[in-house]
């Protein structure tokens, strides 16, 4: 669903009934833009990555329709990103990796492999590119590992962990989808707390919106008046927060406009 915030207006892409010719969805989770426009929709019961060309309107298909192992082939995909040179970014969850398609020669390659320990990713459900082309990788490894936010050089080197389940890291349950600010702020949609949650410049961990408020949240949206937009998942709404003023008790809500909003972009 494209919303115009204006107009209150809504385009629908795709359709009510999931299949999997070109330009429909079983279980999209999110969506991407790039620099001219085009959509990278992740197509995730369809094991596939969908392009939709903002000039022609053509849909271009990765992937799909089954599950694969192989390069290119993709397990249930949780996320995507592209960057500012139009390399795009999976978070291949059920097999583990993140994969990369490289924009200048179109061929995949495993970015982030497989792996418990920092450096690598298990289930990965949140990838996001800041402004100097780092992936931020939101994943769970494990009951004890508990769930991170790492972050890799261009080139897939494990840069550090700035999310995690120590209070100094955030204090997470289960990070999902990412985005971000102003002054290098991330915010994080928290879908195992309930709640969204912002890393400033400064490195501070703090909630935009608090513990138990929200209903397994899988995504936020930065726009540059400053609000921020969150999927509240299984309350069935999208909330707008303004976050230069948290005071208020009752955000704004986009309700009726999807069912179980997953990812978004702005």
């Amino acid at each position: 669903v494209v919303y115009d915030t204006r107009t209150g207006t809504a385009t629908n892409f795709g359709g009510p009934i999931a299949t999997n010719t070109a330009g429909m969805f079983n279980q999209p989770l999110a969506v991407a833009l790039d620099a001219s426009d085009n959509l990278y929709v992740a197509d995730a019961n369809n094991h596939r990555i969908q392009r939709r060309s903002a000039q022609s309107g053509a849909w271009t298909i990765w992937g799909g329709p089954v599950s694969g192992t192989n390069v290119g082939q993709f397990n249930t995909p949780f996320d995507i990103a592209v960057d500012a040179f139009t390399n795009l970014y999976v978070a291949d969850h059920y097999n583990h990796r993140i994969q990369k398609r490289v924009a200048t020669n179109g061929a995949w390659l495993v970015f982030v492999s497989n792996g418990f320990l920092n450096g690598s990713v298990r289930f990965p459900s949140g990838v996001e590119v800041d402004g100097s082309n780092r992936l931020y990788a939101a994943d769970y490894p494990s009951t004890n590992d508990g769930p991170r936010i790492q972050i890799f050089s261009t080139n897939g080197t494990f840069v550090e962990q700035i999310g995690g389940r120590v209070v100094a890291l955030g204090g997470m349950e289960r990070p999902y989808r990412m985005d971000f600010g102003l002054s290098n702020d991330v915010f994080v949609a928290e879908w195992g707390l309930d709640a969204a949650m912002r890393k400033t410049g400064t490195n501070q961990w703090e909630f935009i919106v608090g513990k138990g408020q929200l209903n397994n949240p899988e995504g936020v949206a930065w726009e540059d008046r400053g609000y921020l937009y969150i999927s509240d998942t299984d309350n069935q709404r999208i909330i707008r927060v303004l976050v230069t003023d948290l005071s208020t008790n009752i955000p704004p809500m986009f309700s009726g406009m999807a069912l179980g909003p997953s990812g978004m972009v702005v």
